[in-house]
């Protein structure tokens, strides 16, 4: 099954707010890094474990197409652009892959995080990808409720960074959640 079979493209979120949802191209760079240099200094931060991130070389890993071992979804908003964005890079010859969404400033704590995660987990799901991990800084507690409340168990691996790990197949029980 095709992911684009299983969400709508456009989603309503808890502001009302309607975003669609879509694979991320090579053509999305320069409105990738129109939102990432648009965060306030503390979400790019807790995104890139630092606020000295280069933007430019993230926009272009952040739109480097579509493939088994690379994905990433955007959210766009008629009038703003895009308003969030997820990834995930597939290990070597694993079925593990890394993943990482951010999402606009001011659309936080709407669901448009989990409904992101989603659909990636859907895309790596068909391609075989069984598991997502995350490096989340300990105090970033919105990302690591994203994960805990609607994927995953938090593992804790030191002072420094939170592990989350979780299948990608989870994705139909966050689906069922992000519905009610």
């Amino acid at each position: 099954m095709k992911a684009s079979a299983t969400l709508a493209p456009e989603v309503h979120l808890r502001s009302s707010l309607t975003v669609s949802v879509r694979t991320a191209t090579c053509e999305d760079e320069a409105p990738i890094f129109e939102f990432l240099a648009g965060l306030w200094v503390e979400p790019r931060r807790l995104r890139f474990f630092s606020a000295a991130v280069d933007l430019r070389a993230q926009a272009h890993r952040g739109a480097a197409g579509d493939d088994v071992d690379h994905h990433g979804v955007l959210a766009i908003s008629p009038g703003r652009g895009v308003v969030g964005h997820a990834i995930y890079v597939r290990l070597p010859d694993s079925e593990r892959a890394q993943t990482a969404i951010e999402v606009a400033d001011d659309l936080r704590h709407l669901g448009l995080a989990t409904l992101l995660m989603i659909r990636l987990a859907q895309f790596a799901e068909d391609r075989q990808i069984t598991c997502f991990f995350a490096e989340v800084p300990p105090e970033n507690g919105d990302m690591i409720a994203v994960f805990r409340d609607g994927f995953a168990g938090v593992t804790v691996i030191g002072r420094d960074e939170v592990e989350v790990e979780f299948p990608t197949a989870s994705w139909r029980a966050a689906h069922a959640r992000f519905e009610r």
